[in-house]
Formats: structure tokens, sequence, C-alpha cells
């Protein structure tokens, strides 16, 4: 029984607190501790990047604190149980209780029966120790300042906490670093890793990019990527700088997944996962086509572009398809409708090449079919993108035939070979090609047939019509075309054919055939040619005098040298020889230029003597050239059969050379020359040849005026005008346009004078009379009244005022005067005049320039052809015939290009001097149905009778 009740219960809570102080300050002191170890080791690898044996130390330092510290709490726990008497002896030592009445009250309290003393005694100090237990204050005996001190040390240790923490990512890298030290985990850095794998996802055998954005208070100059194979050895690969703070390592083909981080010199990443998939992917495609047997071409290969197979129908098809993985086969959609379940069938995979498949198929269809084919991995992985497109079976295409040359109608002298040549495609081959020809409207009959077993491409075969031995004679047309055949099967329809257009050759006299080309080639294109060959035959005559100048030095030196020849003097002499050649060449061919050209006919009678101009220049070209050439020949086979006497033979040659060089030069000068003087005699010849052209021009416009006061006649006479539909406005618009015509013509012709006074004077002054003297008789003001009249559909004033303008200018207008010299050399400069004809040859040769072609326009039927047709159609055709002028690619009087055509005329054509329904035309003057123009198709056969009837009464 518990005698004490109030001071055991003081005791015992006295001894509480002191055990609560010794434990919390024990925990404290030992949390301190192990805190101050743990920064310490935070410190020390955030500073020296502690190694794995290092931090497994620390580590088993900081377990060792915090057991110490654990042990101790325990023990100060342990130590501190209750126990009475202590507890009493120590309330008295921090109370200073000096009669021990707190241990004495504790002691005898516990005394038993077998204790001696006195009981009354005992009594007294247990009550009395139980009375004073209200004295015991247990904050008063537990010492509270060691704890105090203890919690001061805990506070700094956690400032120190909150400083460290302070660090941006110093816990986040060290910490892991102590939990795991075996663990890869990177050590503190201050640079921060921002790292991005693109694409995402990436596929096996594609390209990626790895990509770090660093950061901090400095960025490292480089950067590398450090791989981290499966048994953990490395592979460093640099990074690219793309920028101030953004490193890139491109990668072209990421082969398998893999562990890396970023390293820099002030510190490494954490480490990320470059994860590639093995998804199959498609790399390469390509097609191989096996054309059929018969179109005979090999099998050819090619990557597979946009626009998917193409090929001719019975063509197979072989798809090979390159994969990123290997692959177990491929999945397929059905070309065969464009429909149905993906099937392996025709999928057939490589045993050299397990990343290839190849899918062969048959073109046996014509059009166009859409196919997908996915690839299909070795895990069973289906591509996420099939390969798609269509395929284009196209069928054996028709030939294509034409005629490339001429190309067109010809025009051709009578007698004289015309050449065609055809042009033949197809896509598959050509098997042959048949040439038929006839004679007005026969029936087409073969006239020849090229066949070619080995059926090309293209075929160009040539034949030449020779009129000659055809007997056609002048007013024939020969018709002609081309039928071309290909090699197709008959397993697939069988040969194909294809028809040319029908071409046609009009036979024409000589004469016509002059008359024609004096429209495509006067004076201003003699001229051209005179004064381009003048040009080479001055540039022969510098590289003569190159020549000369250099055989006379050569032969200085080498008689200087007692005609001994150093190596140099042997070399330049091989130089010699071939400048020599070189010269002789340009001879030759100039020569032969300037013969070719003056053995073609004659177009004008003023061109005799530029032609035996030429004729001069050819046979002093080609003796110069024979003897220059001979020389050489003659010196070389002397060095040949005796070089020891090559030094001496040498000097011979060279003055031989320097001679012959000599004296051709004074024959040079003088034709170059007389070409200069052709020259200007044939400016002056087209000077005059433009004065004639507008006065034939003016003539032209006098016929239009006429024929114009004729048409106001005829719907003036109409007895009912007023239901004649006729269209005044057009008829006021034409009327107008010879109006302008007549004056764009008075203004070209005072433009010509003023350029040709000089050359022509007379011609000169009788154009600015004939200008004159149009102006002053006011024709352009009857014009315009009657432009202005037919507007107003004031039909008598319009034909009296267009009348007066016709008869003005017809009274201008003159026959030629009987008596005049017709001498073709005869002076050109002649009082220029409103003519209808020219007596003077020369003159006349050249008015006919600009005059519509007097033929024969004569049908295959020799009938007359009144519409002008055959005139219109000539001027469509090729003009065929002995005149080529130089200058041309052709410039032999045969003609070998089948049209004489040439460079100097390439900018004319037939047309000239014909204009198509206009007054002046040929076509006009031929019928009354041109005359018509203006008035509309319902009354074109009232007009026409009236007309008829007008035409007989006049006879």
């Amino acid at each position: 029984m518990n005698t004490t009740p109030h001071l055991d219960s003081a005791l015992r809570a006295t001894a509480g607190r002191l055990r609560l102080h010794a434990v919390l300050r024990a925990a404290l002191l030992g949390a301190t501790v192990v805190v101050a170890t743990l920064l310490l080791a935070v410190a020390l690898d955030a500073v020296i990047a502690l190694p794995a044996n290092a931090r497994v130390l620390v580590d088993a330092l900081l377990i060792a604190c915090a057991a110490g510290a654990v042990a101790i709490v325990i023990t100060q726990f342990a130590r501190h149980q209750y126990d009475a008497r202590r507890t009493a002896r120590l309330v008295e030592q921090r109370l200073g209780v000096a009669d021990n009445r707190f241990i004495n009250s504790v002691d005898l309290a516990e005394r038993d029966a077998r204790a001696r003393g006195s009981d009354e005694l005992a009594g007294l100090a247990v009550t009395r120790g139980e009375r004073v237990a209200g004295e015991i204050e247990p904050g008063a005996v537990a010492d509270a300042k060691p704890v105090w001190r203890a919690l001061q040390w805990a506070c700094v240790a956690a400032v120190a906490v909150v400083l460290l923490g302070l660090v941006p990512g110093l816990y986040r890298a060290v910490l892991p670093r102590l939990v795991e030290p075996f663990a890869d985990h990177p050590p503190f850095t201050l640079v921060t890793f921002d790292v991005i794998v693109e694409p995402e996802p990436v596929f096996h055998g594609k390209p990626a990019s790895i990509a770090a954005t660093l950061g901090g208070p400095q960025v490292p100059p480089t950067a590398d990527v450090v791989f981290i194979a499966e048994d953990e050895t490395t592979r460093r690969v640099p990074m690219l700088r793309r920028d101030e703070s953004k490193f890139v390592l491109p990668i072209d083909r990421a082969e398998s997944s893999s562990e890396f981080y970023i390293d820099t010199p002030q510190g490494r990443s954490k480490r990320h996962v470059l994860n590639v998939r093995q998804t199959p992917l498609i790399e390469r495609v390509t097609v191989r086509y096996e054309p059929p047997a018969y179109t005979g071409r090999p099998a050819g290969q090619v990557e597979l572009g946009p626009d998917g197979v193409r090929g001719l129908r019975g063509t197979t098809v072989t798809m090979t398809i390159q994969s990123n993985v290997p692959l177990l086969t491929a999945k397929v959609l059905p070309i065969v409708g464009g429909v149905g379940e993906p099937t392996s069938e025709g999928v057939k995979r490589h045993a050299d090449d397990e990343k290839r498949v190849s899918w062969t198929f048959n073109l046996d269809f014509v059009g166009q079919r859409p196919f997908a084919v996915a690839l299909v991995g070795l895990d069973g992985t289906i591509a996420e993108k099939p390969l798609a497109g269509g395929i284009t079976s196209v069928p054996d295409a028709a030939p294509r035939v034409r005629f490339d040359e001429p190309g067109e109608p010809v025009v051709a002298v009578e007698g004289w070979p015309v050449r065609v040549r055809v042009f033949v495609d197809d896509d598959v081959g050509v098997s042959s090609v048949e040439l038929q020809h006839a004679l007005g409207e026969d029936e087409m009959a073969a006239t020849h047939t090229w066949a070619d077993l080995n059926s090309p491409l293209q075929m160009t075969p040539e034949h030449t019509f020779d009129l000659k031995a055809m007997n056609v004679k002048s007013g024939d047309v020969v018709r002609y075309r081309a039928i071309a055949t290909d090699n197709r099967p008959a397993a697939f329809g069988g040969p194909q054919t294809a028809v040319s257009k029908t071409f046609t050759i009009e036979v024409i006299t000589l004469e016509e055939y002059r008359s024609l080309k004096r429209g495509q080639y006067g004076p201003d294109d003699m001229r051209a040619e005179a004064e381009q060959i003048q040009r080479l035959l001055d540039d022969l005559s510098r590289r003569r005098a190159q020549l000369a100048q250099v055989s006379a030095e050569m032969l200085k030196r080498i008689e200087a040298q007692s005609g001994t020849m150093t190596d140099a003097d042997k070399q330049a002499r091989a130089g010699l020889l071939d400048a020599v050649k070189r010269y002789e060449d340009a001879a030759r061919r100039l020569g032969q230029r300037a013969g070719d050209r003056a053995d073609q006919p004659t177009l004008y009678d003023f061109e005799a003597d530029y032609a035996r101009q030429l004729k001069q220049l050819a046979e002093q070209l080609n003796a110069q050239a024979d003897g220059v050439g001979d020389a050489r020949d003659s010196f070389e086979r002397d060095l040949e059969d005796q070089p020891r006497q090559g030094d001496a033979r040498t000097a011979q040659f060279l003055k031989d050379l320097n001679d012959l060089l000599q004296s051709g030069g004074q024959q040079m000068q003088d034709r170059s020359a007389d070409l200069g003087n052709v020259s200007d005699d044939l400016s002056k010849l087209g000077q005059a040849d433009a004065l004639m052209r507008e006065a034939q021009t003016i003539v032209r416009i006098a016929d239009r005026q006429a024929l114009m006061a004729e048409r106001f006649k005829t719907i003036k006479a109409f007895e009912q005008a007023d239901q004649l539909a006729v269209d005044a406005e057009e008829l006021s618009a034409r009327q107008d346009s010879i109006r302008r015509s007549l004056d764009e013509a008075l203004q070209r012709l005072e433009g010509l004078a003023n350029e040709s006074r000089e050359a022509t004077p007379k011609m000169a002054a009788s154009a600015d009379d004939i200008v004159r003297a149009i102006r002053e008789a006011k024709v352009e003001l009857d014009q315009a009244s009657a432009a202005k009249a037919a507007g107003e559909r004031q039909w008598e004033a319009a034909h009296s005022a267009a009348a007066a303008a016709a008869r003005k200018l017809n009274e201008m207008i003159q026959d030629a005067p009987e008596g005049l010299q017709d001498d073709a050399s005869a002076d050109l400069d002649q009082s220029l005049k409103l003519l209808r004809s020219n007596p003077n040859q020369g003159a006349q040769q050249l008015s006919q320039r600009h005059q519509p072609p007097q033929l024969s326009n004569q049908t295959n039927n020799n009938q007359q052809d009144p519409t002008g047709a055959a005139a219109a159609a000539r001027s469509r055709a090729k003009l065929v015939g002995p005149h080529a002028p130089q200058g041309s690619d052709d410039a032999h009087p045969v003609g070998r290009s089948g049209t004489g055509d040439t460079t100097a005329a390439a900018g004319n054509d037939l047309s000239h001097g014909f204009e198509s329904l206009d007054p002046d035309s040929a076509a006009f003057r031929a019928g009354v149905k041109a005359a018509l123009t203006g008035v509309p198709l319902r009354d074109r056969a009232k007009a026409e009778a009236y007309l008829r009837r007008v035409a007989r009464e006049s006879q």
C-alpha cells in the first residue's frame, strides 16, 4: 500500500519531465549530426562528384550516425526510467533542500517490518514528506537549457538544409546518387538539359535527330551524345551547335533503341531513351518492265515515280519494295477492279535480302486501276502507311506519219526533181511505209514501199519525184501521200495503219517560176549575198597576207642561220603547214560557193554582170587553192622522202609559197573592189525597186478605188435599193481603208524619194511630182467624202465622190510610151511614172516583184480557174526550182533541200502581191464574186445577175 501518494505522484511527474528533456536533447543532437553529415556529403558530391565507392562510404557513415543517434535516444530513454529515491535525491539537489525530507520520506515509506528504528519517527518523516510534496515543481527540477541548445543546433542544421536547397537541382541531383550509389545518376551541375528526340516515333532505318537545349548561368561550348550499350559500354558522338544554346545530333539511320545522355565540360544530363520502332517502312520501290516479245524491247528497270506504273498492254511488271526491317511478306489489294481482300498472290520474298519483297503481275487489261501494298514485318507488324498508286495499261497506238519535207504544197518547175521526206514514228515499231501518188484526180497508186524487219520506232524514208521522167507537164498537179503500218501482232488486234495528209505538186514553166521567185528575191537580197561574199573574201585576204608575212620572216631567219633550222623553226614550219592547209580549204570553199552561185539561172538580166564577177572570183580562188595545195603537197612529200634535205627544201618552199601568195593578193583586192561596185549598183537598184514598188502600190490603189466606185454605182442602180440589205458601215470602212492606204503609200514614197535622191535623182524628183500632183488633186478629200456618204447611205453622193477620186488617179496612170529602149542594162534612173507596164526590160523585171504573178492558172484538166483558187493554193506552197541564193544552208543550183528556199528569202512567202478578197488582188479581178464584198449573202444572187447584165450591155 502506497503511504505517500502525493509525493509519489510529484516524483513521477518530475522523472517524466527529466526523461523527456534527455530524450529530446539526444534526438535533436542526433538529428543535427545526421543532417550535418548528410549536408557535408551533399556538398562534397556536388563539388567533386564523389565516385561510387566514396558514396558507399558516405552512406555507411550516414547510417552509422543515424544508428548512433537512435541508440543514444534509446539509452537516454532507458536511463531515465522512474526511480523514486534517485528522483527524490535529484529534486533535493535541484531545489536545494538540505534536510533530506524527500529522500527520507521515500526511504521510510518503503521500510519493511524487519527494519530497525522507531515507527513513530518513521511515520513522522513520511507524513512530513507527503505534506511538502506539493512543493516539488517538475519544471524547476528539469533543466531545459540543454534542450534549447540542442534545438538551436538543430535549427542551424535546418537553415543549412534550406540554404543548400536554394541551389537549383542540388538535392534532385545528389540525393539519388547517395541513395543509389551504383546507379548511373548524373553528378550535380548548374547546366540544365532539355532533350528532344525527333521524330516521334523513330522508325527503324529512318533518319532521326537528338536535340538538346542547354541552360544555366553559363552554356557549355560543346556537347556530346554518349550512347550506352546493353553491356554498359559507351560511344561518344559530338553534337552540332545550331545556335547559342541548341545542339543537334542528326542520325542518318536509326538502327536500334538505345539509352543515351548529353555530356558537356560542365556536366551531363540524365539518361534518355532513343526508342526505335521496328515498324516496316518503304525505303525504295523499283519497277521492272518486260515488254511483249513482239516489241523487241529489252526489259528495263526504273524507280517508281509519282505517276505510278505505266506500261504497254501485255507487259510483265515486277515491283520490288525495299523496307527498313526484315519482312515476312506483303499484302496486296488486287488490281482487278481495284477491290477485294488483300492477298499475297504474286508476292515473293527475296532469299538474299530479307528486307525486300517483289510483286509480279501482268498488264492484261487496258485502262487505269489503283493498287495498294502493305508490308508485313517478321513479327507480323503491318506497315502503318501502305504503298498506294495507280497502274496504267496503254494499248499499242497507231503509227503517226507526216511529211517533213516539204510538208506543204509544192510549186515546181517543169522537169525539175522534187524530193520528199516522210517521218513516221510509233510507240512500238514501224513495219513499213508506202508512198503513193497520182496525177490529177486519178486513183492513188503505190510509188515506193520501205520495209524494215527490225521494226524501228522511227523511219524517215526519202523519195524524189523526177517530173521529167514522169512526163509531167506545166499545168499538171501531182497528188501524193504516205501510209504507215506498225508491227502489232494478231494476238493484240493486228497491224495498224495511218495515212498522211495528201499534198500536191503543181507544175509550172520556168518563166512562171522566175516570175514567182522575183517576188521573193530582189536587189537587196542579191546585195546581201555580194556583201557576204566580199566579207569572206576580205577575211581570206587578211589570212593570205598573214601567211605571206610569216613565210617571209621564216625565210629571212633561215637564211640568216645559213640555211640551218632550229627545233623552234621546225615547230614553226609545222604550224605554217597547218595554216596553209586551212587557207587552202577556205579558198576552195569560197571558190566553190562563188562558182555554184554563178552557175545558177538568173532571175534578172542585170544579174549577168554579177554572175560574171562571181565566175572570175571562183576561177581565181580555185587556182590559188590549187597552187598553194600543190606546193604544200610537194614539200610534204619531199620531207617524207628526203628528210635530210628538209632544211634546204624548206627555204625553197617558203620562196615558192611567198610568190604564190603575193601573186594572188592583187587579184583578191581587184575582185573585192568589183564586188563592192556590184553592191553599190545593187543598192541603187534596190532603191529604184522600192520606188517602183510604191508606184505600183498607188496603181493598185487606183484600181481598188475604181472598183469601189462601181460598187456604189451598182447599189445606186438597184430598182429596189431600199429593200437591198447593204452593210453601209462596212462599205464606208472599206472606202476609208482605201484612203488610208493611199495616204500611207504617199508618205512612204516621199520618204523613199528623200533616201534615194542621190542615187536616183530623176526617180526621186518624179516621185515628188507624183505625190504633189495627187495631193493637189485632193483625191483623199474625195475619198473621205465618199466614205462619209456611204456611211449615211447616200449612194449617189458616194458614187460621185468615189468616181471623182478614181478618175483623178487614173488620169495620172499612163501606159508605157513607145520607142523606149529595150536594153537590160539601160539606166534605171528614169522619170518615175504611174505606169501599168514598163517596156524597159530591167525595170519590168523589178516591177514584177510588186505585181501578182501572171501564171497560167490552169488546173489538171487544162481549164481556166476563174475564181483564182489555184493562185490562192499556190500562195501557201513551197517554190522548187533552180535558184538558191547564197547565205542559205543549201547554196547549190540543184536545190538539194527540194525547195530552193533560202535564208535571204525566209521572211517572204508566195502570197506577196496577193490580197485575198481584196480589190487589187488577182482573185478579185478574176470574177464578179470578189467584187461583192459588203453585200449580204441573201442578196448576192440579185447583185451577180445585175452585174452580168451590165457587163453584157457594155460589150
